[in-house]
This record gives structure tokens, sequence and C-alpha cells, in this order.
């Protein structure tokens, strides 16, 4: 299980370390603001491809974000396979293999 809450603080807190605007983190990884909003606060999960491209906006290895995992499961495992593929700079890979 994730903890969306702390993941969500975590990246809020690399946006205002980086003094980027939730806007101008949306434009970057193609979502609303209201998504990136909604996100850092914890009030709503948000997709693989997202994380990922929030990991390369901050220049974050994947493997940090295991810390906001409550137990071993699929995303954890598909973190780690995207991470090693050559997708991973792909902003929207359909689905990982």
């Amino acid at each position: 299980m994730i903890d969306w809450i702390s993941m969500g603080k975590f990246f809020a807190n690399l946006r205002d370390k980086k003094e980027y605007t939730q806007h101008e983190v949306a434009t970057f990884v193609e979502v609303s603001d209201r998504t990136i909003q909604n996100f850092e606060k914890g009030k709503k999960k948000t997709d693989f491809i997202t994380i990922m491209n929030l990991c390369d906006l901050y220049e974050v290895e994947v493997s940090m974000l295991e810390t906001f995992y409550k137990r071993s499961n699929n995303m954890i495992y598909q973190l780690k396979i995207y991470e090693n593929s050559d997708k991973y700079k792909l902003k929207h890979a359909e689905s990982i293999e």
C-alpha cells in the first residue's frame, strides 16, 4: 500500500526547493494544476507515468520512492522494471511489460 499523503508532501517540498509553481509542474508532467494540487495535499492518487515524470523533473531516483510503500506490492515491482528499461524517459508509455 502506498502512503500517498507522505509522497505528496515529499514532492511538494521538492517543488518548493526548486521554486516551481504548481502550474509549471503540471505543464511539465502534462496534467492539470488541480491534479498536482490534490496530489501534493494527499487528496488524490496519481498514475504511474506522472510519478515517473515527477522523478525526472526533480531528478529523484525512483528507488527513493520505496520509502512510501507500506509493504511490497506490484507497483514496487513495476517501478524497478521501469527504472531499468529503455522506456524510463518516455512521458507516455502505454504499459509496462
